[in-house]
C-alpha cells in the first residue's frame, strides 16, 4: 500500500485501519465508507474464518502455528474490539457511508444510489456463512464475547442509532 498513487484509484477498500491507510494514502476527497456488524457475531464469524482457513492449509499439508478453540480465541487482545481498533482516529459521522452486515442488501443499495453507481443484482447478495453449531454459541460464551469487545458494542450501538435517524440517507 505503501506506492499507491491517490490519483490513479477510484476505489480502494478492504479490511484497512483508518490510521494506516491515512499514513500510505490521503487524498483530500477520500470518501470513508464501513459495513459494521453485531460485535459478537463478528467475532464468531471470524473464528469460523479462522478455522476453515486452518482446515485448509492442513489439507495442504502447511503447518499451523496455533490451534485455538474458541474459548482461547476470544481471549486473543487481537481478536478483541476489532472495529473500534480499525476505526481509531475516525468519527462515525465523518464517514460518507456506514452499513450494517444485518441489512447488507438495503444497505448497498442505498449506498450505490448515494454514488450513483449501477451495480449488478449479485452485488446485493451475501453468502451466508453455516449457521455454527450451538456450542459455538451458548449464552456464557456470548456473554464473554460482550464482555471482551465493550468498545466494539458501544461503537456498534451508536452506528445503530446514527443510522435509524437516517444520517447516512
Amino acid at each position: 500500500m505503501e506506492n499507491l498513487n491517490p490519483h490513479h484509484y477510484q476505489v480502494l477498500h478492504g479490511h484497512l485501519p483508518y490510521r494506516s491507510f491515512l499514513a500510505h494514502y490521503h487524498h483530500p476527497e477520500a470518501k470513508f465508507i464501513t459495513f459494521m456488524r453485531d460485535p459478537v457475531e463478528r467475532v464468531l464469524s471470524n473464528f469460523r474464518y479462522y478455522r476453515k482457513m486452518k482446515a485448509a492449509r492442513l489439507k495442504t499439508g502447511k503447518t499451523i502455528r496455533h490451534h485455538y478453540d474458541l474459548e482461547t480465541f476470544i481471549e486473543l487482545k487481537k481478536r478483541q474490539n476489532v472495529m473500534a481498533r480499525f476505526l481509531d482516529g475516525l468519527e462515525l459521522t465523518d464517514l460518507f457511508f456506514l452499513g450494517l452486515q444485518e441489512q447488507f442488501g438495503q444497505d448497498v443499495r442505498l449506498l450505490s444510489n448515494k454514488l450513483s453507481w449501477e451495480l449488478p443484482e449479485a452485488a446485493f447478495q451475501i453468502k451466508k456463512n453455516p449457521t455454527p453449531p450451538t456450542d459455538e454459541t451458548d449464552k456464557a460464551i456470548r456473554q464473554r464475547i460482550a464482555a471482551l469487545n465493550q468498545a466494539d458494542i458501544q461503537l456498534y450501538n451508536r452506528a445503530v442509532a446514527l443510522k435509524a435517524s437516517g444520517y447516512w440517507q
